[in-house]
């Protein structure tokens, strides 16, 4: 039984490393290459969905950032990727138990390091507001269950100033809902395996705006990059932590999420 299992894990090892070189590119044909660079939650250093983090994506380059969004038991949408505030704060509990007021209390950088202690909690507002400020653009992942009322509160925010969003989410029914509320924006559906019928969802989708598939680079393969280019829907990943990969990503992908890595920079150095 112990050998068996040691055969199985060895297997499973390959399998990955098979998948991860079969969508990759030789170096040379991404010279000159053009993709979406996204900073996830801010950059890295900094604790992440916070503002400072924003801050520090301009700093460091950075003109694409991804928020996480769920919303405190008084219905006002925040930034925050998980759904308690136990590992990124100082308090416990699930944000949707917990007001604004009650959540603003909370030290949302100490867990990251002491330079960062008393940091916020950001509202999807000041998110926004300070991408204007800042000329960034900004990705909003709106995490799943989130009422339609929720959906249009969000687009309301948004439609008061002038900037464009991408929205990502794996909720489907919130994708369409957005969609139908902000119909010159981007859309995309996050997922950690491609399947067909996440396909012929956006396929439908896209008949009334632009969309793209973002996926978890880890289980990409060559099969699910050809399943993107038979129905046409672009395709982008999320998270790389290696500037090898990000050198040998497929053609395809349009779009690299990554916590310090800057897709763009790294491909206008090659």
């Amino acid at each position: 039984m112990k050998k068996l299992r040691i055969v199985l894990v060895g297997l499973l090892l390959l399998s990955t490393l098979f998948a991860l070189f079969a969508c990759q590119s030789n170096i040379g044909a991404n010279r000159n290459r053009v993709v979406n660079s996204i900073n996830h939650r801010g950059y890295g250093d900094a604790p992440e969905n916070t503002l400072v983090a924003f801050h520090m994506s301009k700093d460091m380059g950075f003109d694409m950032v991804e928020c996480d969004v769920r919303f405190t038991k008084d219905n006002e949408a925040v930034l925050l990727h998980d759904e308690t505030v136990n590992r990124t704060s100082n308090g416990k509990g699930k944000i949707g138990n917990l007001t604004l007021s009650e959540v603003r209390e909370l030290d949302f950088g100490s867990w990251k390091s002491d330079e960062y202690t008393g940091e916020k909690i950001p509202t999807f507002a000041e998110f926004i507001y300070l991408c204007v400020e800042l000329e960034l653009h900004p990705y909003v992942e709106v995490k799943s269950g989130v009422a339609l009322e929720q959906a249009q509160y969000l687009t309301e925010i948004v439609d008061n100033v002038n900037i464009a969003v991408t929205w990502i989410s794996r909720d489907k029914d919130v994708l369409t809902w957005l969609a139908d509320l902000r119909t010159n924006d981007r859309f995309g559906l996050v997922t950690t395996f491609i399947t067909k019928s996440d396909l012929i969802f956006l396929s439908e989708l896209s008949k009334n705006v632009d969309v793209f598939i973002d996926t978890n680079y880890s289980f990409l393969t060559r099969r699910q990059i050809n399943r993107c280019k038979s129905y046409g829907i672009p395709l982008e990943v999320w998270t790389v932590r290696s500037e090898n990969r990000i050198k040998r990503l497929d053609s395809y992908i349009t779009g690299v999420t990554s916590d310090y890595l800057n897709a763009q920079t790294i491909y206008n150095n090659l």
